[in-house]
């Protein structure tokens, strides 16, 4: 029986218990897997009416938050880590080619001291909930930051599809990409 030493814990792991493989092949005991998840980025890609969710964690990429099988959102190929200081930092979303960000910043919750970052919200659920109909592919990704409270937030879209959705935006749901960018800073 071949044993393996977990990178994480360097605890020896027997391959009968649950060895897991992280992005650069180095072995996880089945503990260390799970807490890499922990504190997971997420992105939302929303096409056609249906809303699907990935969770990323630097030590394993990308999984669908629903059947947790290894899969990859359209749009984003991963999150980088950038410090501003010592002690905090962000991650920041890594964007496909072919596509662009139409609104970035950060997000929180329905704070009443921040109600200028609710229109960003409440579109994000309108659109997730399906309440608006987007005939456009949306992929909404969502950083760690070292603040509690919030997350590095960005709406991205296929870049050919940018001026066709501003427009589409404007008419038919009461947004503005001025608005969205606005709620974001």
């Amino acid at each position: 029986m071949k044993m393996e030493i977990c990178k994480c814990c360097e605890q020896e792991i027997n391959e009968n218990y649950g060895i897991y493989f992280n992005q650069d092949g180095n072995p996880y005991c089945e503990t260390c897997e799970s807490e890499a998840w922990n504190y997971a980025n997420s992105v939302l890609v929303v096409k056609d009416g249906e809303t699907k969710k990935y969770l990323h964690c630097t030590e394993f990429g990308f999984r669908d938050a629903e059947y947790w099988e290894e899969a990859s959102p359209n749009g984003v190929t991963g999150f980088k880590y950038v410090r501003t200081d010592a002690w905090r930092g962000y991650h920041d979303v890594i964007i496909e080619e072919g596509y662009t960000t139409l609104a970035s910043g950060w997000s929180t919750g329905k704070w009443s001291d921040v109600a200028y970052k609710h229109k960003f919200n409440d579109f994000v659920e309108e659109i997730a909930q399906g309440e608006i109909e987007c005939p456009f592919e949306l992929v909404f990704a969502f950083g760690l930051t070292s603040n509690v409270f919030s997350v590095s937030s960005d709406v991205i879209i296929k870049t050919r599809d940018l001026e066709s959705f501003t427009e589409w935006l404007a008419e038919y749901t009461g947004y503005s990409v001025e608005e969205l960018e606005s709620a974001l800073r």
